[in-house]
Formats: structure tokens, sequence, C-alpha cells
């Protein structure tokens, strides 16, 4: 590309050089990002961490702005208390001064040591109350929003490998089954479900699905609910329902309720 571009340069007398063969740069650095954009997708763990700035930027907000509001407060208090003393000269002189002190001193404990020897020197009160606010800001404020990011993540994560999952299964039904369609109508019925689980690369990509396929095999009448054929993008859907770390539902107790009504009406009948 450099090659290019210094050949175009070469070619061009000063009288005649044309500017546009800069723009040749624009586009190889197009060329960059899109390989940058590709190279993303074999790394999730950097497309959950983007989403989740994205996702949790409100809550960072709000973060952000209760802690502006609890060094406002303070400097205030700060400055007036601390008017006329070692101390407030030193660091609380101003609003500004005494909100710049807070932000770095007492959130990110730059030389907090010596600031607070100085308040509990000048004024037991004053020590206290700049307790009080690191307990406030930095540990409860500052560590609450980490949580928040950390929650964030976490369902993000959940997120995204579920989707990664049901990607990777659909695709593996998707090639297993074409081979063995016997209509050629896209649809799974109970027939092409017993010989689709019998498939050792089908099982295997259960398995990789953490997917119970003894549950599965045993439980088929769930996953039709009383219908002859499924779409396939349907059937990996209800499959999916046997993933063994799935939480239980609502629905998942209503079925169960239903699943006991009718043994008992069998064995009642018998």
């Amino acid at each position: 590309a450099l090659a290019i571009i210094q050949l175009a340069l070469e070619s061009t007398t000063p009288s005649t050089f044309n500017p546009a063969f800069l723009r040749l740069t624009r586009i190889f650095k197009f060329f960059r990002m899109v390989r940058l954009v590709r190279l993303l997708r074999y790394m999730p763990e950097v497309i959950i961490l983007v989403k989740g700035l994205g996702v949790a930027s409100r809550s960072v907000f709000f973060t952000l702005c209760i802690l502006g509001l609890l060094i406002y407060v303070y400097g205030i208090a700060f400055k007036h208390l601390c008017k006329d003393t070692r101390v407030g000269e030193a660091y609380f002189l101003t609003l500004t001064q005494s909100m710049f002190t807070l932000f770095y001193s007492g959130c990110f404990f730059d030389n907090i040591s010596i600031l607070a020897e100085m308040m509990f020197q000048e004024s037991f009160i004053y020590g206290i109350l700049l307790m009080t606010f690191i307990l406030l800001a930095p540990l409860t404020v500052m560590n609450m929003l980490v949580g928040v990011l950390v929650q964030v993540l976490q369902v993000l994560s959940q997120v995204e490998n579920d989707a990664i999952t049901t990607a990777f299964l659909h695709e593996q039904t998707l090639k297993i089954f074409r081979a063995m369609d016997l209509d050629n109508d896209g649809n799974v019925d109970i027939e092409e479900f017993a010989k689709l689980v019998k498939q050792p690369n089908m099982v295997k990509a259960l398995h990789e699905a953490d997917i119970d396929v003894a549950a599965l095999i045993n439980e088929a009448d769930l996953i039709f609910n009383g219908q002859e054929r499924l779409d396939l993008s349907e059937f990996v859907t209800q499959i999916q329902a046997f993933r063994r770390t799935n939480s239980v539902t609502i629905k998942d107790l209503l079925q169960f309720r239903l699943m006991v009504r009718k043994d008992t009406e069998e064995v009642l009948r018998a």
C-alpha cells in the first residue's frame, strides 16, 4: 500500500502534483478498521466489555452524580469549617480547591494520610467528618459502581454465551438434519427426532451445549407438545430448555404440574 502511494508521488512533478493521491491513505486506514472489526468477532470478551459500558452508562452516570453531590456538599462544609486554619489555607481555601482535594485525596487516597493527620490535629470533629466522607464516597459509592458494572457484565456474558450456544447448536443441527431430512420440508417430526438424537455428531453437539441428552430423549413429548412437527429454529429453542444450567421458571412448574396430572389420570384409569 505504501509502495503504491510512493510510486504515485514520484510519478508526479511538483507542478502537476494532485492531492487526491493522499486520499488513498484514508482508504487503507478504512481497510484496517474493517480487519479490526473482523478480528473482534473472534474475541467475544472484548465485545462484552464494550456492550457492558453502553448498558451500564446510565447507572454509571447517576452513580457519578451522587459522588459529585457528596464532593460538592462536603466541599462547602470544609471550606467554611476550616476557614482561617492551617489545613484550610492548604487544602480548602476555595470551593474549587476543596472539591479538588476531596476528589483526589478523598476518593483516590492521594496523600490521604497527610490530610487526615492535619485534620485531626486541627480538630477531632474535622477528622471525623473526613472519615465520614471517605466512608460514603470512595468506600460506598465507588464500590457500588464496581458492583453495578460486575452485575451488568455478568448478565451480558450470560446473554452472549447463550447466543453463541444457540448459534452453534442451530448450525450443527442444520448441518446434520439436512443429510437425513426425509421429506425435505425443513421441519422435524418425532420420527426424524428419534434418528437425529442417535447421530454421534448430534450427541456431541448436545453435550457441548450442556444439554441433558437422556432427559431430552425421555421427554420428547414436552418438545413437540402435541404438535406433529416443528420448525428447525423452534426445535432448537425447545431442546435448549434441557440445558443443565437453566433456572426453573413458572412455565417449567406448570408443565410439571400438567405432567403429574396426566400421569395420575392414567394410573387411576388403569
